[in-house]
Parts: C-alpha cells; sequence; structure tokens
C-alpha cells in the first residue's frame, strides 16, 4: 500500500509530478491538518477523545524538529542529484 507520508524518491524533489501518477495531493495534507486542529482544540472533540487543547507555544518544538529534518532530507537529495550529474 501508499502513504503519501513515505519516501517515495530519495533524490526527487519535494512537489514535483510523481512519475508513477499518484501525484501531488494538497487537499488531503491541508485537510490533515485541518483535522488534526479540529481534534486539539475543538471542545466536544476533546470531551469525546479525552484529549486536551495544547498552547500555541506547544506546537513551536515539533515544527522546528520537522522542519530541520525536512530541510536535512532535501539536502541530501541535491548532494546526490550533483554526484550522479
Amino acid at each position: 500500500t501508499r502513504n503519501e507520508m513515505t519516501v517515495r524518491h530519495l533524490v526527487t524533489k519535494v512537489g514535483r509530478y510523481d512519475v508513477e501518477g499518484i501525484g501531488y495531493d494538497p487537499n488531503g495534507r491541508i485537510l490533515r491538518v485541518v483535522l488534526q486542529l479540529m481534534f486539539v482544540y475543538v471542545p466536544f472533540l476533546n470531551l469525546w477523545f479525552h484529549s486536551a487543547p495544547i498552547p500555541v507555544a506547544g506546537w513551536l518544538l515539533p515544527i522546528v524538529i520537522g522542519l530541520v529534518i525536512f530541510l536535512a532530507v532535501e539536502a541530501e537529495k541535491a548532494v546526490l542529484q550533483k554526484r550522479k550529474a
């Protein structure tokens, strides 16, 4: 099975069309973010799932770590592309 969160290509930049025809789906990513924010901040969902809102500052560390990992993988792809050429 395919999951858009996996790495499909080691050298293809993010946002380029996938040659296998799956393509880039910004709507799926946006929907996932919206649903996550609803799960965290909508009061009746907090009751249903026994969750609690996180302070906005609590998102800072995961976003920074994710950005660092993303940039490291993109830099690695750039290096691999240059080695091929």
